[in-house]
């Protein structure tokens, strides 16, 4: 069985959250924290795209990132691409989970269903109830075609322009996004009950 790296994409701005979203807590975690977590047991590296701002902020705390390197992009403002290109750039041509930060409580078994579901020529996506959802896994062909492309490009074209496979996993949370202030008070309230 493989064992991809992954690559989690943070350095977004938050605007709409007015905060970093990395540093959200959810049982008695942070975002960041609870993915790390997660993917640490299927993965030999896990590369966190932050921002300088959010990099300043996490030097602060004392959090817990098992096999995690912080990669700052500069530039974040030219793209979330600019952020996958840079993990790519550390990943070199392993496979590799692409993940949101903002979508915090992926399951342990959607990470096993896509690894063991790989193929080096394909773009694997979970699939809940019809609609697709975050991590993706790039198999090592995929990878090699995105290192060819720059930032302004579109992931998600790239990604359907090749070749790819949807998994249909029983994980909600593949779904999550949270955006705003709401999103999270809706996912805390629900977590709580």
């Amino acid at each position: 069985m493989i064992k991809p790296n992954a690559i989690i994409l943070a350095a977004g701005r938050s605007s709409r959250m007015g905060r970093h979203k990395a540093l959200l807590k959810i049982n008695g975690q942070t975002f960041v924290e609870n993915l790390t977590q997660t993917f640490a047991p299927f993965c030999d590296n896990i590369f966190i795209i932050v921002s300088t701002n959010l990099a300043d902020d996490l030097r602060k705390f004392d959090l817990q990132l098992p096999k995690a390197q912080i990669i700052i992009n500069p530039n974040p403002e030219i793209g979330r691409m600019s952020s996958v290109l840079l993990g790519l750039k550390e990943n070199g041509l392993n496979p590799a989970f692409i993940h949101n930060v903002d979508t915090p409580l992926i399951s342990p078994d959607t990470l096993l269903s896509l690894i063991k579901n790989y193929d080096e020529n394909k773009t694997l996506i979970p699939q809940f109830n019809g609609k697709t959802g975050h991590p993706i896994l790039l198999g090592r062909a995929i990878v090699e075609f995105l290192l060819t492309k720059d930032y302004n490009q579109n992931l998600r074209e790239l990604i359907y322009s090749r070749d790819y496979q949807l998994i249909k996993v029983n994980d909600k949370a593949i779904l999550l996004n949270i955006n705003t202030n709401d999103d999270y008070t809706n996912l805390t309230n629900k977590k709580m009950k």
